[in-house]
């Protein structure tokens, strides 16, 4: 239970155990310990851990500096994302970025991108839930001209456009069955069919895929290909909910605050210290997304004032009163 408040904290936590109590060393990593060290712990054991960690620090800090300087926050949970990230980026394979909506996957696939060896190529965004389900097939693989009513003229798909890049397919977890399987042959045999044309073209292709949903609850259900989800699966990334880091949230505001004053060239407004801790306090459903959307609205309407808990959105200032904030059903944008 110790060991589980700590992490729950954002500690590091070193366990030293006896070596031949195999049980515990076990129990003690799944209570995520970061490292188990074997009685009697020495001062070389101790100073080579902390040594390693500054080294892992460092490299994921200057990682994040030049390839997801967007990506804003320090706790434990981000800074976990971004090792992986890095750790993925220069190897060519999928990876499936996990997050409620507002949690900066399309940012996290961008940034796997700009670090990769496909740098130099196109990076394709395919918002799948936002294709009517008759035309996604051509907007995924292309179709020739005449291949269906209206196909006036030959599309290149967006497999085609990302060749040699990245194809980013968010919000997979609303794509249909059908196309799941075509999908998933395309990432066995890196071949796409146009529609109405009967030769497959060879593509070169790494794809990144993000939901907020769980595709492993939806495959067992069968609402997701199990097939298509492991081959997503190879790495998988999480980014956690702004409430689960709430430590972060006066970075963001500043952050955000002076980069939409800067883009809007508006003078930031100010927030008095109840006002901060309104927007700490608040669940954010909408995460970073809708954060930015309440901060961005503050600069234009207050435009250098004061802010004060009246100037904030009313589910806002509900939430510091009753410290539970309302549901989802409540964020507007």
């Amino acid at each position: 239970k110790c060991i589980q408040k700590l992490v729950a904290s954002e500690c590091q936590v070193l366990v030293a155990c006896d070596p031949h109590t195999r049980a515990d060393v076990v129990e003690a990593v799944q209570m995520g310990a970061s490292k188990v060290l074997s009685k009697p712990v020495s001062l070389r054991d101790l100073q080579e851990f902390v040594e390693v960690k500054e080294v892992e620090q460092e490299d994921v800090q200057a990682w994040r500096e030049k390839y997801a300087g967007e990506i804003l926050g320090n706790s434990e949970a981000i800074n976990e994302a971004l090792e992986m990230a890095m750790a993925a980026s220069d190897v060519d394979c999928p990876v499936l970025i996990t997050g409620e909506s507002g949690t900066g996957k399309e940012l996290l696939a961008r940034a796997l991108h700009r670090a990769s060896q496909r740098a130099g190529s196109a990076c394709v965004p395919v918002n799948c839930p936002a294709i009517p389900k008759e035309l996604v097939e051509s907007e995924l693989f292309g179709h020739s001209k005449g291949a269906f009513t209206g196909a006036t003229n030959a599309r290149v798909g967006r497999f085609a456009a990302a060749n040699g890049g990245t194809l980013f397919l968010d919000e997979i977890g609303e794509m249909d069955l059908n196309i799941q399987s075509k999908v998933l042959r395309v990432l066995q045999d890196f071949e796409i069919t146009p529609v109405g044309e009967s030769r497959s073209q060879r593509v070169d292709v790494r794809v990144i895929a993000a939901t907020n949903r769980d595709l492993e609850e939806m495959s067992e259900k069968g609402g997701f290909r199990e097939d298509l989800y492991y081959r997503l699966n190879v790495v998988q990334i999480h980014l956690p909910p702004l409430r689960e880091r709430r430590g972060d949230i006066p970075m963001l505001i500043d952050s955000l605050l002076a980069l939409i004053s800067d883009e809007r060239k508006l003078p930031a407004p100010i927030l008095t210290d109840e006002v901060r801790d309104a927007l700490i306090a608040y669940r954010w459903p909408g995460n970073v997304r809708q954060l930015r959307n309440v901060l961005e609205r503050l600069v234009i309407l207050r435009r250098g004032k004061e802010v004060t808990l009246s100037h904030l959105p009313t589910c806002v200032t509900r939430a510091k009163k009753t410290e539970e904030g309302p549901d989802a059903a409540s964020f507007e944008l």
